[in-house]
């Protein structure tokens, strides 16, 4: 949905640990410019 690294096991998601911090570090989950801190 949001281009988020993850893929579903049945109706639950899962996330590689390594792959979710380097989409966060890339600035994936920044949904506005103001929200980085």
């Amino acid at each position: 949905k949001h281009g988020m690294p993850a893929h579903r096991m049945g109706r639950l998601w899962k996330f590689k640990k390594d792959e979710v911090d380097g989409w966060v570090k890339a600035g994936g989950a920044s949904d506005k410019p103001d929200t980085a801190q």
